[in-house]
Order: structure tokens, then sequence, then C-alpha cells
């Protein structure tokens, strides 16, 4: 989700946590210390190597109603007032006519998504991290990234 932090367009991945976690402060320190570290290897990421934005700083929420977690990334660039695209907007584009756009990106570009998304797993592993959630609707896609 895109947001303002610090002045500067952002871009925002939550983790909702469950709420007994809020009364079990050892615990929550233990889950925001492990965001923390993930945030602190993200914040030195190059985007051309690693295909992942750098991460500027994290939140936490302790609202009971949604308490929530997670980093907060810096796009490279202005990103516009919308959120960026995802892997998903992309595979479901339509044409002008409402039909579904097929083999719009040639095999080398696919490839390079491909190479570039390993390598975003790869460094989160060597960070000590697994990201359970890869899915095409949580890859952004940057236009020149």
């Amino acid at each position: 989700m895109a947001v303002l932090f610090k002045g500067k367009k952002s871009i925002v991945e939550y983790k909702p946590f469950p709420a007994s976690l809020l009364s079990d402060q050892s615990k929550l320190e233990e889950v925001e210390g492990i965001v923390r570290k993930l945030a602190g290897a993200l914040n030195v990421v190059e985007l051309t190597v690693t295909g992942l934005l750098p991460c500027t700083s994290f939140f936490r929420s302790d609202d009971a109603n949604n308490p929530r977690l997670g980093p907060i990334y810096t796009p490279p660039y202005e990103t516009g007032d919308t959120n960026p695209p995802t892997l998903k907007d992309l595979l479901n584009a339509r044409d002008s006519k409402g039909n579904r756009r097929t083999a719009a990106y040639p095999l080398d570009l696919r490839l390079t998504l491909a190479r570039r998304i390993a390598s975003a797993v790869y460094f989160h592993h060597a960070a000590g991290s697994v990201h359970k959630t890869i899915r095409s609707n949580n890859i952004l896609m940057l236009p020149n990234a």
C-alpha cells in the first residue's frame, strides 16, 4: 500500500498479528526483533541486484482491533498517487475490447523476472528470513527498476 512516510511516497507491507500478542510483551518484542532485523538487512539492498526495494523503517500498530507491523519501503522514484501494479495486475491485463492479453511479454523478459524473484528470495533466506506469501498479487512491478 502506498503511503507518505517522512514526506516521501513509500510502500508499506502490512503484517497482521494476533491481538493476544499485545498482552505478551516478551513474545511481541521477539516478533518485532525479527522484523527489525529484516528491515536492517533490507536497508542496504541494491534494487538492481536483488530486485528488492530498500527498507527505510518499519512500524507497529497496537490497535486491538487491527494489530499489525511491517516494513516501510522506498521506491527508487515517484510512483504517482496510486499503488504500483502487481505481477497479478499485469498477468490479468485486458485490451480495449476486454480480452485478456496473451504472450504480452517476450520469453527473455519473463526469464529475467524469474531470476530477479529467485534473487529476492535468496536474499531473504540469506538474511535469515522466510517470506511465506510470495504470490503474484504481492510482487510489485515498477517500470525500469
